[in-house]
């Protein structure tokens, strides 16, 4: 039996169109099973009785694809009115934080080496305030990854144009010894 050229393309875009459909089920596939993982952790996480760090929380985000660390987690926490940072540079919880149940301050009394006691304040998230942080900032993920690379970006340009001023500088100075 023979084939025609006009048989032999549609047997081959027949068997890519095969692929690229079992390419595109596999990446959903794993895409959806990440989403399993984040929504168990997720789950976990605010079953647990305990509250965590912010540093912590920005671990947590770091891992899901979200471009942060303690202090970007930090300012995203102010600028959304989550936080307010006081005279002294202590972070706090706003009365919204506090009336949503989602943050804390952890008092902790600490003798100091003149034997003075000092009271110490963390910032913490509650088990509540984890799922509710997580899913927020999984909403803007996209927009926080794209202003964390922009401000990357112009650091890098701004480290660039010191290193090219500072070899001219250098160039300069050979030219006058």
């Amino acid at each position: 039996m023979t084939y025609s050229n006009n048989d032999m393309n549609l047997v081959a875009l027949a068997m890519q169109e095969v692929n690229t459909e079992r390419i595109l089920r596999e990446r959903a596939e794993a895409e959806l099973e990440a989403q399993r993982n984040k929504v168990l952790f997720a789950d976990a996480a605010s079953a647990s009785s305990e509250s965590i760090l912010v540093e912590d929380m920005a671990l947590i985000l770091k891992q899901s694809g979200v471009d942060t660390g303690r202090e970007r987690l930090y300012e995203w926490l102010r600028g959304n009115g989550y936080a307010y940072r006081q005279a002294c540079g202590n972070n706090r919880p706003t009365q919204l934080s506090l009336e949503l149940g989602i943050m804390e301050v952890k008092h902790v009394a600490l003798v100091n080496a003149y034997g003075k006691v000092e009271m110490r304040r963390t910032l913490k998230i509650t088990p509540k305030g984890i799922q509710y942080f997580f899913d927020k900032v999984m909403a803007e993920k996209d927009s926080i990854n794209a202003i964390e690379a922009e401000k990357k970006a112009a650091k890098r340009a701004r480290d660039n144009e010191v290193r090219r001023e500072k070899r001219r500088a250098e160039k300069e100075a050979k030219q006058v010894s």
